[in-house]
This record gives C-alpha cells, structure tokens and sequence, in this order.
C-alpha cells in the first residue's frame, strides 16, 4: 500500500523535518488495522471488519531521531512512528491494555497450512480433498476384500462332515497302503473343490439336521 503526499503543508513540513526544522509530521492514512495472510499470493487488507466513521488505514505520526546508541561511539539517525490511541482507536479491544498505545499493533489472519505432504491434494480444494478420501478408502476395501470371493464356497460351507470324513478316510487308507482307494477318494476330494456347485451340494444339511437346529 503507497500513499501519494499531494498535500503541500505535509510535504513541506516533512522536508524541514529532514533539515531539522521541524519534530515530527502527520501522513495520511497507510497502515490498515486487519490483515489477511493467505497461503499463497499478496497479503490483503480485510474490510469486513471496519469500524464505522473510521478509516480502513490509520494516520501515522513520523518523527526523525538522531542519537548514539550503547558501544558506539558515532550518532545514528532513526525513525520513530506513532499514532494517536484512544479507547475506541485503533481498536476497541484493547483499551484495557495500557501498553497498546506505546506499540503499532496489527491484527493479522492467517490461513491455516496444511503440511507440505498435504499440499498436492489441498490446492484442489474440498472436493479434491474428499475425492482423496474417498479413493483411499475405496482401495482399503478393494484390498481387505481382494480374493474373498474365492475363499466364500469354502469358509461358509453349511456342514463339512462329510468333507472331513472324507479327508479321514483318505489318511486311513494311506496308513493301510491301499494306494489305489486312495488314489480314488483324493480324486473325489479334487473334484469336489473344483467344482463349487457340487461341493455345495454334497454339504448341505439334511433333514434331520435341519429339524435338530430347529
């Protein structure tokens, strides 16, 4: 923010106090009270948050100081800026604080950041962010639930008796040496894991069962 000095009497008094002449001058308004800082771009000036009858800029009081500081043994020229405080200026909610006018005080927003891990799935906005989400989740899903489809037929068999006596009855045979039996009932126990209709079928409940669990 810039502010032209058109104004002849604050041009001249500012030049004598350049010279010496004169202690301080008043600018025009030129610094804002709000701020808003976002994450990228310029620093803007909130408005929304004026006072009415008050400027959105605040008068500042300029005067050149001339001194030697500690350590030093040449003198220094420095500026110093004030501005006039009250109850209600440059803000209401600082009038209990005595030590407010002694400081330039500006009240700054800043935009929350999110970390730089973050930033390639925040500059699209909301939507990308729940776009993101929604991919992320659909993928634990689709890995959770990756091959289930396969393992159904077999974990949510109605009553595998059957199964598993057949499963006895080939180590039994193997124990007794009758290579050809058992040739037989692990061919049967092939055909029945590859052909999931007949395994449904060779398991399913009998009517006694049925009426037992009834």
């Amino acid at each position: 923010h810039s502010v032209q000095l058109t104004d002849e009497a604050i041009r001249m008094r500012l030049s004598n106090m350049l010279t010496g002449s004169a202690e301080n001058v008043t600018v025009p308004p030129i610094l804002p009270r709000y701020l808003l800082v976002p994450r990228k771009g310029k620093v803007e000036v909130v408005r929304a948050l004026d006072i009415p009858g008050l400027d959105t800029y605040r008068r500042l009081t300029l005067r050149l100081r001339n001194g030697a500081f500690r350590n030093l043994s040449s003198e220094s020229d420095w500026w110093e800026v004030t501005e006039r405080c009250t109850d209600t200026y440059p803000f209401p909610f600082l009038r209990e604080d005595k030590q407010a006018c002694t400081h330039l005080n500006l009240v700054i927003f800043n935009e929350k950041a999110f970390p730089q891990a973050l930033s390639q799935i925040t500059k699209y906005g909301i939507v990308g962010l729940y776009t993101t989400f929604a991919l992320v989740i659909v993928r634990l899903l689709r890995r959770i639930m990756a091959g289930m489809a396969f393992t159904i037929m077999y974990d949510d068999l109605p009553n595998v008796d059957r199964v598993l006596q057949l499963c006895l009855d080939i180590y039994l045979v193997r124990e007794s040496r009758e290579m050809s039996l058992e040739e037989d009932l692990f061919a049967k126990l092939i055909f029945l894991y590859r052909s999931p209709e007949t395994l449904i079928k060779w398991t399913r409940l009998t009517d006694a069962q049925l009426q037992a669990r009834r």
